[in-house]
């Protein structure tokens, strides 16, 4: 007898799978890098240390990283392609978040794991939440107006919440941290 998965246990196993691989991935054939990117990198340690950054242009850098993909998952919601592109999606998501989570024990040992929580909050549990009512909306087919604008929001707010909370956060943390 053939069994079958449920989409939230394959959405599930994607995201173990992506984690994990992106873990590996930072341990062995990217563990030379592991220390330049993203906010890891030295040159984006003292560019945050220096406090001269634009907020303006962070927002709107953010906002299309963030809120584009929220909208094509809305468009091809309408398409056959939805669930190749929500597995991809996901894949894709805790793949990055696998890499990063390895990256920050790499770099920082066991505080890594303090700046790994640090560096998501407070916008990671707007964005989270943003992306998971986006996903409720996206498979109940409740595409309407009063259904997406609550992700949305939680999208904004996440944007928000990085471009003018998290910077601040994160040069408190990289002064506690890298000192």
């Amino acid at each position: 007898m053939e069994k079958r998965f449920t989409l939230q246990q394959q959405l599930g196993m994607v995201l173990a799978v992506g984690f994990t691989a992106g873990t590996i991935f930072a341990n062995f054939p990217g563990k030379p890098y592991v220390g330049e990117i993203g906010i890891l990198s030295s040159s984006y340690r003292d560019y945050l240390l220096a406090g001269g950054w634009d907020l303006q242009k962070l927002f709107l850098t953010l906002l299309a990283s963030r809120v584009v993909p929220a909208l094509l998952m809305v468009v091809l919601s309408f398409t056959k392609w939805k669930l190749p592109a929500l597995r991809l999606l996901c894949l894709w998501a805790s793949f990055s978040l696998g890499v990063f989570w390895a990256a920050c024990i790499l770099t920082s040992g066991i505080s890594g794991i303090f700046v790994f929580f640090m560096a998501l909050f407070p916008h990671g549990l707007l964005l989270f939440w943003g992306w998971l009512t986006m996903t409720r909306v996206i498979l109940g087919r409740n595409l309407t107006l009063s259904h997406l604008l609550p992700p949305f929001s939680f999208l904004l707010l996440g944007v928000i919440a990085e471009t003018w909370i998290h910077p601040y956060l994160l040069r408190f943390l990289f002064r506690l941290v890298f000192p």
